[in-house]
């Protein structure tokens, strides 16, 4: 199972659905980094970077392994806001081709570019000068 860093209207389940939605991030996020892993037990955490447009993202990993030693759940977190907003709005198309969603889940999906264009806009131009040591 695993559950969509971007909504809890949905859990992939199974290997094909979770494999799908891993492929169709990876014809997005091309230069995937790990930063880091960490756990003990049935829990682990992998920390990814990589860009999505040219623009940076960052995801965590959190698996839950079974009894069987193998992994049974994975709850993704993914930052900055306009990347995960972003990814979303461009992964939909991809999860309808791949037969995980309904066309209409893309197309929800999709009508959230403008929305990622805009924070992303106000992640470059405005927050740099709201943070801490401007004024």
């Amino acid at each position: 199972m695993l559950r969509s860093p971007l909504t809890d209207a949905f859990v992939f389940i199974g290997r094909r659905e979770v494999a799908q939605v891993f492929a169709a991030a990876f014809d997005l996020l091309r230069d995937i980094e790990i930063v880091a892993v960490t756990g003990s037990g049935p829990d682990w955490v992998v920390h990814g970077a990589n860009t999505l447009r040219g623009r940076s993202l960052e995801e965590i990993q959190w698996l839950r392994l079974g009894d069987d030693g193998l992994i049974a759940e994975v709850t993704l977190f993914i930052r900055p806001a306009p990347a995960a907003i972003g990814l979303f709005a461009r992964i939909g198309a991809r999860l309808v081709a791949r037969g995980v969603l309904p066309a209409r889940a893309g197309a929800a999906a999709g009508s959230l570019a403008p929305f990622a264009a805009l924070f992303g806009a106000i992640e470059r131009f405005v927050m740099p000068r709201l943070g801490p040591g401007s004024r």
